[in-house]
């Protein structure tokens, strides 16, 4: 991920901040129970390993714009369950 004015120059403070951000990997599970054909309930845990993204403050570093709160796995692991209702 380059962080500069133009591709892969570095533009913004290559000093301050490397030009790349560490990647990171989330891992997801799904499970349902069919209780019948008219209802099925369902559990998800997203992120389990509960890894957060690297912050990248050069590159989102736009006014009123707070790079911590914009990013897929930011909110970190999550649970949800539910069901589904077929008529």
């Amino acid at each position: 991920m380059d962080q500069g004015d133009a591709y892969k120059d570095c533009g913004q403070a290559p000093a301050y901040y490397g030009c790349r951000v560490k990647c990171y990997i989330t891992a997801d599970a799904h499970a349902s129970f069919k209780v019948n054909d008219k209802f099925t309930f369902y559990v998800n845990a997203l992120n389990i390993f509960n890894r957060l993204p690297p912050l990248d403050p050069v590159t989102y570093g736009a006014y009123l714009y707070n790079a911590v709160q914009g990013g897929d796995g930011i909110f970190g692991r999550q649970y949800r369950a539910g069901a589904k209702f077929n008529f």
